[in-house]
Order: structure tokens, then sequence, then C-alpha cells
């Protein structure tokens, strides 16, 4: 989870820069042409730019949290396994096998 949340929340944020950037550089003119019909014309893509920026969002969002819960886990896990051992005993004159576990 953790390893996930960083690659969403950094994949995110490039791809809202880009995003936002992409929207900026966008632009539309409208102009009335010699018959009186009113032209447009666009330059850049603002589509793109909208779409960038949505899926950063939601990169954002979604690895934040993830990333979050992750390292809170990551951290309550590795307390656990500290004081778990785990041995093998082989009882003189090899008469048994044991296995002890201890927290």
């Amino acid at each position: 989870m953790k390893g996930t949340g960083a690659t969403l929340t950094v994949v995110g944020g490039i791809l809202l820069v880009v995003g936002i950037a992409t929207l900026v550089n966008a632009t539309s003119n409208s102009y009335t042409n010699s018959y009186g019909s009113t032209q447009t014309s666009t330059s850049g893509n603002a589509a793109a730019g909208a779409v960038a920026y949505l899926l950063g969002l939601g990169g954002l969002g979604a690895g934040i949290p993830l990333w979050i819960v992750g390292a809170h886990q990551q951290r309550k896990y590795s307390k656990r396994l500290e004081g778990f051992t785990l041995r093998f005993n082989v009882t003189p004159q090899g008469r048994g096998i044991t296995l002890a576990r201890r927290f």
C-alpha cells in the first residue's frame, strides 16, 4: 500500500502540473469575419489538459491516503516482528524435534 500510494501521489502530482500548464496555454479567439459571422480559432488542447488535471487530482486523492495508511501498517507490523522468534529444538539423543515460537 505504501509503494502504490507513493507512486500514485507522484504520478498524480505530475499529471496535475501538466494539466494546469496545458489548460493555461490553450487559447480560444473569436472574431467576426467580413460576412458578419463569428469564427472561433483555438490553439492548444484544452480537453487533454482537463483530462490530465482530473487524473492528477484523482491520483493525489487516492495516493496520499494509501501512502499514509501503508506507512502506518508497516510500522505496526515491524514492531510485531521485532519480538517474534522461531526456533527448532532437537532433544539430546535425537528423540524429538520441537518447534518453539515466541512473541
